[in-house]
């Protein structure tokens, strides 16, 4: 396996009044960081979203578009993957226990946190023309890679983001209006180029 530095990749969740909400990841050997590119979350109560989001459309984009950052995202590879109501409730309870998980144990994520992040937003770069010197990577290349240690206490997590991913769930009241958007590659373009 080819040694590698970093690995990251992103994912268009849908739009918020016409604004692209993706989530995104990258890490290396020290450092792991993950979030949303727009205020998502609400900084003082874990399972809520942000306030700035009360009454603001989301537009869910049923198709996966991923890639790794900094690349044009890309629905190739996805198939049998869809985006739902319920993929921004999982994520946004994903990186809500990452956060308690790297802060309580002043370390690198646990190879469990990374891999569920991983997997929902971006596993492999199979789709994406990878790099000649680094090959097909996947999350699990990633894992094994950078050492990432299994948590001691990955039961309580798996109950803290079932517990979360409900609350967050309740939470999508918050937007005035959850709509589908009908799966075309020319309309996610020109939605995204214009924002």
């Amino acid at each position: 396996m080819p040694i590698i530095n970093s690995f990251s990749g992103q994912r268009l969740i849908g739009f918020i009044n016409h604004k692209p909400l993706i989530a995104k990841f990258k890490i290396n050997i020290d450092n792991f960081e993950f979030g949303f590119n727009q205020h998502t979350l609400s900084k003082e109560y874990s399972g809520e979203f942000h306030p700035d989001l009360f009454g603001k459309s989301f537009e869910i984009v049923q198709k996966n578009y991923s890639a790794p950052i900094g690349k044009v995202l890309s629905s190739k590879g996805s198939k049998g993957t869809q985006t739902t109501i319920n993929t921004l409730p999982w994520i946004a309870s994903l990186f809500d226990v990452a956060e308690s998980e790297m802060l309580k144990e002043k370390k690198q994520v646990s190879k469990e946190m990374f891999e569920n992040i991983a997997q929902v937003i971006f596993p492999t770069n199979a789709f994406h023309k990878p790099k000649r010197d680094t090959g097909l990577i996947t999350y699990l290349d990633i894992s094994k890679q950078f050492n990432l240690q299994p948590s001691d206490q990955y039961t309580n997590i798996e109950k803290s983001i079932n517990r979360l991913f409900t609350q967050y769930s309740n939470n999508m009241s918050v937007f005035l209006q959850v709509s589908k958007l009908p799966h075309s590659y020319r309309l996610v373009d020109q939605k995204l180029q214009v924002a």
